[in-house]
């Protein structure tokens, strides 16, 4: 009595929580009536009838419901055609000539019925086993899954039967008619089997009974989302992710072309999982636009859409960004040439060549341990390196991997990649102009001539005059002053002793030059050009600011000469009006910020804000290519605004032994900033409160320290303490700390 109680009070809950819920269970079948299944399950091979008569009212006998088994697993043709390895069965009752003989012993072969002396084929199956052999049928286990007495349970949980079978019938034996069997086995349809995603209707599908096509055509799936295609995304140069908005079972065919001319791109599937598509295709050109068509798309429910269409775009490699020392992007430049940049700035250890190899569809192709790839540090960019190869062997739209050794160090002292080393691929251009070669001279005033090269030049073969030669067309000679290689580092600029004669005819000679990689030449090359020059802007001081009472940013028109640049004597600050001067503590020229420079006051004579100031220039500070300054007089107001104390504005790890250290304002170059002892690392391990120094300082700037320990531990909280800090202006801040980790990529 009291399990009744029990099971009562169950089924009242799972009542109020349908209701409750507001969405009738088995909404999807109950919209369909017992005959519309019927004609489903007969155009899937399942029930058979005489123009649509299926004697739904009749009792499904015992071998009625074994070949409706067999048939719903998709084995009816299967068993047909290997009736005499089914036919002969242990029941005493099951002769091997009875048409139901072969369904009986395929399903006793197959554990889906038991060992008893008769199976009683002619009596009426009882709703409960009808129920059983359908869980069996969906891959559950009788006595792992579920027991007999809770086959209505895990029915009713899998949606098999409505609450009011399930209610009505749990206590009650009900005999199987043929409609409740056609209800039965049309949920059983689109109900997964267990441990896998698919349902038991694909059994049918992967068979041959039908097709999928049919099975969508059939009415028995009843899905509201309609397949389409969410996005396409190329995530590289060949790869390519199709996201449909639900998973999918199937595709048919696929068209892949270029919207522009509507020309091929070859392909192959890599991948179908869930609702993503990863293809692997010929290289795409970055930002072009492409269609893919994929036709005949089956989603898990078996419904098919004919063709899904979407546009893309080709792949724009985006660089990789890491506080570690990383490969960021690759810019190719031509057949035999490819720019390197990374995440940290370079230093002359880039430029072994032992270091690169490339690769094409896992071939060498160029091996910097044999001699042929070159690599130079750029000028224009402090983090890049040119690669050029010995030969042109690197093909118009080919795929690449570039493959650099983790021996490589950076500008801060740490391997690359950790010492893992680092790859990216990269699709190589065509460029007509592939030799190193002078694309264009021209003058630029009337003693200053501009060298515009297709590859960065060797700066230290470009500062020696005595490498170029410059003659009218009687061939006089005009002396060359001095060279200047401009901030891209693919321009010279050539300054000459005496002036050309405007619109005149030169000849201009370069003796020995090479690129930056030092990989190939330029000797013994005549050129041609006319003196037509214009008017050049001079160098100027453009104006001063008041960063703080204490600090001046002095900004002029052109890049500065960094020697004239840095002496503090070249600086005269005084009140407007007046010859007296104020005292300067200190000057500062960042090769980085080359137009520019900043000044520091000390602290007992700041600015006031209500004063007008004058720095003057003196005549022989100049510009990058040597002309001394025209306008060398800047008015400005000061600014009541202090100058902020010095600290420490972050730590970063760059390596497992590494740390970068930022400040929010200028350090000097001495003690106690390169001093080991200045520096503490604290953290906590085991309860052990542990304390240690760096091992080494680097001063890389003004406001960048790196700082290496023996080793860091990853999601290790460490506090680092600086004793003092000596600004750019000899100001010292003390007890300065910073807690930073050490987090995995």
């Amino acid at each position: 009595m009291m399990k009744a109680t029990a099971k009562i009070l169950v089924i009242c809950l799972i009542v109020a929580t349908i209701f409750s819920s507001g969405v009738p269970a088995l909404a999807a079948s109950q919209a369909q009536t017992t005959q519309d299944k019927a004609n489903t399950l007969n155009a899937l091979k399942i029930l058979t009838g005489t123009n649509g008569e299926y004697n739904l009212n009749n009792k499904l006998s015992n071998s009625e419901a074994v070949t409706f088994i067999v048939r719903v697993l998709g084995k009816g043709d299967h068993v047909l055609a290997n009736k005499e390895l089914y036919s002969i069965t242990p029941f005493t009752d099951v002769p091997a000539n009875q048409w139901y003989a072969p369904y009986v012993g395929y399903c006793y072969q197959n554990g889906l019925i038991g060992t008893s002396l008769q199976f009683k084929p002619s009596e009426y199956m009882l709703e409960k086993d009808f129920l059983k052999l359908v869980l069996l049928a969906l891959g559950y286990k009788e006595n792992t899954d579920f027991t007999y007495d809770k086959v209505y349970d895990l029915a009713y949980e899998l949606k098999l039967i409505s609450l009011n079978r399930y209610v009505n019938n749990y206590h009650v034996p009900t005999v199987m008619t043929r409609g409740v069997t056609v209800d039965t086995l049309f949920a059983a349809l689109n109900t997964p089997m267990k441990s896998e995603e698919k349902k038991l209707y694909r059994k049918l599908i992967e068979s041959g009974v039908v097709t999928a096509k049919q099975v969508s055509d059939s009415g028995l799936l009843n899905d509201t989302v309609g397949t389409a295609i969410e996005y396409v995304k190329s995530k590289d140069v060949d790869t390519l992710e199709v996201k449909f908005n639900e998973p999918i079972a199937s595709i048919g065919d696929i068209k892949i072309y270029s919207a522009d001319n509507g020309l091929p791109i070859g392909f192959s599937i890599r991948a179908l999982s869930g609702d993503t598509l990863t293809l692997l295709t010929a290289v795409r050109e970055a930002k072009k636009e492409y269609i893919i068509e994929i036709s005949t798309i089956e989603d898990m429910d078996g419904n098919i859409i004919d063709k899904a269409v979407q546009g893309f775009v080709g792949y724009k490699p985006e660089a990789v960004t890491s506080d570690f020392f990383r490969i960021s992007y690759i810019e190719p430049v031509n057949q035999r040439s490819i720019k390197v940049f990374f995440t940290h700035p370079l230093s002359i250890n880039s430029e072994i060549g032992l270091y690169y190899s490339i690769e094409k569809d896992g071939i060498k192709v160029a091996n910097g341990e044999q001699g042929q790839i070159k690599a130079g540090l750029l000028n224009s960019h402090k983090n890049g390196v040119l690669l050029t190869l010995n030969s042109d062997v690197l093909q118009k739209d080919a795929l690449y991997t570039l493959t650099i050794n983790g021996s490589m160090i950076s500008g801060y002292g740490v391997k690359l990649n950790n010492g893992l080393g680092d790859s990216m691929r990269f699709v190589a251009e065509e460029n007509e102009d592939a030799r190193f070669a002078l694309k264009e001279i021209k003058a630029v005033d009337s003693k200053t001539l501009l060298l515009s090269f297709n590859k960065e030049v060797n700066p230290f073969l470009a500062k020696q005059i005595y490498n170029f030669y410059v003659t009218d067309t009687k061939d006089k000679p005009i002396r060359i002053s001095s060279t200047t290689v401009d901030s891209t580092g693919t321009k010279i600029y050539i300054n000459l002793e005496s002036e050309l004669q405007k619109d005149e005819s030169y000849i201009f000679i370069i003796n020995n030059l090479n690129d930056v990689t030092k990989q190939e030449y330029i000797t013994e090359a005549t050129y041609n050009f006319k003196a037509d020059y214009g008017k050049v802007e001079t160098f100027d001081l453009s104006k001063v600011i008041a960063v703080d009472n204490q600090t001046l940013e002095v900004i002029f028109n052109k890049p500065l000469d960094s020697e004239t640049a840095s002496k503090l004597e070249n600086y005269t600050l005084a009140y407007y009006n007046t010859y007296a001067g104020l005292p300067i503590d200190n000057v500062l020229f960042d090769p980085d910020n080359p137009d520019r420079v900043k000044l520091f006051l000390p602290k007992n004579s700041p600015l006031n804000s209500s004063k007008e100031y004058e720095l003057r220039i003196n005549s022989n500070m100049k510009d990058y290519m040597g002309n001394k300054i025209s306008t060398a007089k800047n008015y400005f107001y000061g600014t009541s605004t202090k100058r902020a104390d010095i600290t420490i504005g972050s730590v970063v790890p760059i390596s497992t032994d590494t740390v970068k250290v930022t400040f929010t304002r200028e350090i000097a170059f001495s003690s106690p900033n390169l001093l080991p002892s200045n520096y503490t690392l604290e953290y906590n391990f085991n309860g052990l409160e542990i304390k240690k120094v760096p091992i080494n300082i680097t001063y890389i700037n003004s406001t960048t320290l790196v700082l290496r320990f023996d080793t860091l531990e990853y999601e290790m909280p460490y506090k680092l303490k600086i004793a003092s800090i000596l600004d750019y202006t000899g100001e010292t801040v003390k007890n300065q700390e910073k807690a930073f980790e050490l987090k995995a990529e």
